[in-house]
């Protein structure tokens, strides 16, 4: 028989769960950092700087022709069909490559373009209200997984507020 539970979310919302073989009792919920998010997007990591330099080359390639997906296979060419479509999806891949690099004359100019893209969308993020949503985290069976999962987020940075709140039955 399928059990139902749900939690009281500090928006007034109502978050909801339901399972045939477990009994839940807490869960724990959080709101997504804004501020860290801005952080992040406005000063990425020397990992994501690394990334960011990669997908430049990767796009050059489409674009100067000297990536390998450009080349036919044979089973490329075994119709005229397959022949268009391979044709189709490079021609596609090299007009969004042209568009992802467009206005960049080196990699600092793209991974300056992917910062300010990065920012724009965390900007949208937040009109759309996803800084002030509450997310359910996890559903535990017992207060010390719960504590362990709200831990466990808390020291992350993700998220600006973290909490743990009891399950009801319905």
């Amino acid at each position: 028989m399928t059990k139902y539970f749900e939690i009281d979310l500090p928006n007034g919302k109502i978050g909801k769960r339901s399972s045939k073989s477990r009994t839940y009792s807490h869960a724990v919920i959080a709101q997504r950092s804004y501020e860290d998010a801005i952080r992040v997007a406005s000063k990425p990591s020397k990992e994501l700087l690394a990334v960011r330099a990669s997908n430049y080359r990767h796009h050059l390639s489409y674009v100067d022709g000297s990536n390998g997906d450009l080349q036919p296979r044979e089973w490329h060419l075994k119709t005229p069909e397959a022949k268009a479509r391979f044709d189709e999806s490079c021609a596609a891949k090299i007009v969004a490559s042209q568009k992802r690099l467009e206005g960049c004359a080196c990699a600092a100019d793209y991974q300056e373009k992917v910062r300010l893209d990065a920012l724009a969308y965390v900007e949208a993020q937040r009109a759309n209200g996803v800084y002030e949503a509450w997310e359910v985290l996890g559903w535990q069976s017992r207060p010390d997984l719960s504590q362990t999962l709200a831990a466990k987020y808390r020291n992350r940075g993700f998220y600006r507020d973290v909490r743990i709140v009891e399950a009801r039955a319905i």
